[in-house]
C-alpha cells in the first residue's frame, strides 16, 4: 500500500494537457484507434493502407506463439479488433468502451495493442521527442515555455536549488489518465538543462517524485534506457508491441485495490493542500476511481484549481457540483474555470499553486 506525507501539490492531467504538444485528444485517438484495427485483406495479404501493419504483425505473432511457432488462424483476432473498431464512434470514450466490454478479453487485447500503437507513434511525432541519431539531441525549450509544461516547471524550481529539488519533487504528485510518458520525459530532459546535471542525476531526483497512471501506460523510461523499457517515441516490432499493450489497463484492472495504485492515488487526493486538474473532462467514471463513488470521509481543506475549456457553463456547474460532493470541498476552495487551457490556468494561479 501507498503510504505518504500529505502532497503540498497534486496534478489531475487530461488528455487535454498532453494535446498542447501533439498528442491526441479523445475524439482523435477513438478515431485512430478505429483505423488502425480496420485491417482488410486481399488474397491474404493487408491491403495497403488499411489497418496498421504493427497490429497486423503482433496478431501473427500472438498466433504463432500459441502453436508453437506454427503460424495459425489470426481471424479471431481480426473480426474482434473490427467490432472494436465500429463500436468508437458510440463510444464517450476508449476507457468507456473498454469497460463496457470487460468479459471479451480478446476484444480487450485487440484494443490494448492499438492505443499502444498510437500513443507510441504519437509520442514520435510530438514535441517532446528526441530524434537518437540528431547531434543535437535537446528539447527546443524556449518552444516549450508556452505550454503548460513550461508553466509547470517554473512552479516546480521557483526558489529552489538542485540539492533541495528531490525534495521539492517529493511534495508533489501527479495523476495522468493519459497513458503517454510526455510529464516524465519533459521534466527529465528540463531538469537537465536547468540545473546543468547528468541523465543519472536527474533520475535519483526524479525517483521522489509520484506520477500515477491510473490506466496504465507504455512502460518506464530509463536513462540511459535499459532492456525491457521502451524509449520515448520508439520504433518497435510486433513483438515489442504485445509487452508494451500488456502495461494498458481497463477500469475495473485500474481499481483493483491489489492489483494497481488507486489506494495511493486517493489518499494523495484526500491529504492534497492543493489539486490542480489540467486537460481533463471530469468523466464521472474518471471521477469515482480518483474519490471512490462514496465521496472523501472528511471536510478537506484542499484548494481545487481546475480547466474546464469549452466545456459549457450548465456542464462546469455540474462538475461543481460533483467534486463538491466527492471531494467534500469548501465551495470558496474551488475555482472550475470554463474559459481556462491548462496552459492559461498555470499561469493566472501561478501564485496559488507556489511550493514555496
Amino acid at each position: 500500500m501507498f503510504m505518504s506525507e500529505a502532497k503540498k501539490l497534486v496534478l489531475v492531467v487530461g488528455a487535454g494537457a498532453s494535446h498542447e504538444v501533439g498528442l491526441p485528444l479523445g475524439g482523435e485517438l477513438k478515431k485512430k484507434i478505429a483505423a488502425s484495427l480496420d485491417l482488410q485483406y486481399d488474397f491474404g495479404q493487408l491491403k495497403r493502407g488499411s489497418g496498421s501493419p504493427l497490429i497486423n504483425g503482433a496478431y501473427q505473432h500472438i498466433v504463432q506463439k500459441a502453436n508453437n511457432g506454427l503460424m495459425g488462424d489470426i481471424s479471431p483476432y481480426v473480426y474482434a479488433g473490427w467490432a472494436v473498431r465500429d463500436g468508437m464512434h458510440q463510444a464517450m470514450s476508449i476507457d468507456n468502451y473498454l469497460d463496457a466490454h470487460k468479459d471479451n478479453q480478446l476484444m480487450i487485447d485487440c484494443a490494448k495493442l492499438a492505443i499502444a500503437q498510437i500513443i507510441l507513434e504519437s509520442e514520435r511525432n510530438s514535441r517532446l521527442f528526441l530524434n537518437p541519431i540528431e547531434q543535437r539531441n535537446k528539447l527546443n525549450f524556449q518552444e516549450l515555455e508556452s505550454t503548460w509544461y513550461g508553466h509547470f516547471f517554473k512552479v516546480l524550481v521557483e526558489g529552489c536549488q538542485v540539492d533541495k529539488m528531490a525534495e521539492r519533487l517529493s511534495s508533489v504528485a501527479i495523476v495522468t489518465f493519459n497513458y503517454d510518458r510526455c510529464i516524465e520525459q519533459f521534466l527529465h530532459e528540463a531538469l537537465m538543462n536547468y540545473y546543468h546535471i547528468d541523465s543519472q542525476s536527474v533520475s535519483e531526483l526524479m525517483a521522489g517524485l509520484k506520477v500515477f497512471h491510473p490506466y496504465g501506460y507504455l512502460g518506464e523510461l530509463r536513462w540511459p534506457a535499459t532492456f525491457p523499457s521502451v524509449s520515448f517515441g520508439e520504433d518497435i516490432h510486433p513483438h515489442q508491441l504485445i509487452a508494451v499493450a500488456s502495461k494498458i489497463k481497463t477500469f475495473t484492472e485500474g481499481t483493483d485495490e491489489g492489483a494497481s495504485e488507486i489506494v495511493g492515488i486517493r489518499e494523495c487526493i484526500d491529504s492534497a493542500e492543493k489539486i490542480a486538474f489540467l486537460g481533463f473532462a471530469y468523466g464521472r467514471q474518471n471521477l469515482d476511481l480518483l474519490y471512490n463513488a462514496k465521496g472523501l470521509e472528511r471536510v478537506s481543506l484542499a484548494r481545487v484549481y481546475g480547466t474546464a475549456y469549452n466545456i459549457s457553463a450548465i456542464n462546469t456547474k455540474l462538475i461543481c457540483d460533483d467534486l463538491l460532493r466527492l471531494g467534500r470541498y469548501y465551495k470558496d476552495n474551488l475555482y472550475i474555470d470554463n474559459g481556462l487551457t491548462s496552459t492559461k490556468l498555470l499561469e493566472d494561479y501561478s501564485r496559488a499553486l507556489t511550493l514555496l
